[in-house]
């Protein structure tokens, strides 16, 4: 699997746990706000609900041969579809 191919952005936070702290306004591409606090709290800014906890390769691990797999994170995925859903 190439880089390209790859899952690059993880969210740690799960999108529908952030976007219920959201405020309603929305930026020019549609997506919900919240406002991170950089610590220690001097200085605040907007961010959407897609960029807020988003970690590079968070959750990459490796197969046996020691290629890349995004394999946790579409498990993780699936479960995050399913309780958004309400299932």
């Amino acid at each position: 699997m190439t880089d390209q191919q790859r899952k690059r952005a993880h969210h740690t936070v799960p999108r529908s746990h952030l976007v219920r702290f959201a405020r309603p306004l929305r930026t020019r591409r549609g997506h919900p706000q919240l406002t991170r606090v950089e610590l220690p709290g001097t200085k605040r800014h907007p961010i959407s609900v897609t960029s807020a906890t988003v970690e590079t390769d968070f959750y990459l691990t490796h197969t046996a041969n020691g290629a890349p797999s995004d394999a946790f994170e579409d498990q993780l995925s699936e479960v995050e579809a399913a309780a958004a859903a309400g299932r």
